[in-house]
């Protein structure tokens, strides 16, 4: 390599930094509102682009420097590809070393390849532009996932403590072909129309839960069901045995009978 200006290699340094730092905050943060997926791909087609930008130039700089950047942009969207999967770490190291093998095997027998010609390189990155903008815009292009939630008529307790009881389930559903993560549901519940400690005030708040973080990802087109549950005071399961299950906008101040309501509550932003 010959040599070159300082400022010129400083402003190299400074270009890889930069852009590295923003292939990964795309890849990693949902400034767009993209999906994880998507985010992911894009960032492995920026790195094939600019691998196959790196063959065409001139000045060995200029090539190590969209190497090294190419490099980083695939490794980091490949490994947010597997978090985004829930590829165990097992999974993920031999993912890793498969790649390590490849880039080292690759640079060992480099002299033996064929350099692509100017055509094909350009219609690499042609590809590689083309396949990026369509996967944007059918994401931004289709719907986020909604979800909803079917109650159970009423639920039974048949122990005196305090009980996780099951008030229904709630459906992600995804209308684009892209796989996106449904946001987390903000249920919540509470007992009305039994009677309660002072404490409670006459009525018991709880949270209702939803296994959602190990399922958040719903694949393109896709839906998946979850189990909705609340857990019922001790003081509650103690005296009563069987509730009715009822979705309300908001928690009621009394009931004529046992009642568990469920509601959603309001978004804050």
């Amino acid at each position: 390599m010959r040599n070159q200006p300082p400022q010129k290699t400083a402003l190299q340094v400074v270009g890889v930094l930069a852009g590295t730092a923003s292939v990964l905050y795309f890849v990693y943060t949902d400034g767009v509102s993209l999906s994880p997926v998507t985010r992911s791909l894009v960032g492995l087609f920026v790195a094939v682009g600019l691998a196959a930008a790196s063959l065409v130039t001139d000045d060995a700089w200029d090539t190590v420097s969209l190497y090294l950047l190419s490099g980083v942009a695939f490794l980091g969207a490949s490994i947010h590809l597997l978090q985004t999967y829930r590829v165990d770490g097992v999974g993920t190291l031999v993912v890793l070393l498969a790649l390590t093998v490849v880039a080292l095997g690759v640079s060992r027998n480099w002299g033996r390849l064929t350099a692509p010609s100017t055509g094909a390189v350009r219609v690499a990155v042609a590809v590689a532009v083309v396949l990026s903008l369509a996967l944007v815009g059918v994401d931004l292009g289709t719907g986020g996932v909604t979800h909803s939630i079917e109650l159970t008529d009423r639920v039974t307790v048949s122990d005196g403590y305090d009980r996780e009881v099951r008030l229904g389930t709630v459906t992600y559903r995804n209308p684009s072909p892209v796989p996106k993560e449904g946001e987390y549901p903000r249920y919540e519940a509470c007992l009305v129309g039994v009677s309660l400690p002072d404490r409670y005030q006459g009525r018991a708040e709880t949270g209702v839960s939803v296994d959602f973080h190990s399922h958040r990802l719903v694949s393109g087109g896709g839906s998946v069901t979850l189990n909705a549950t609340t857990y019922l005071p001790r003081e509650v399961a103690n005296t009563t045995t069987t509730f009715t299950v009822v979705g309300t906008d908001a928690c009621p101040d009394s009931a004529a009978t046992p009642t568990v309501a469920v509601y959603e509550r309001p978004r804050r932003y």
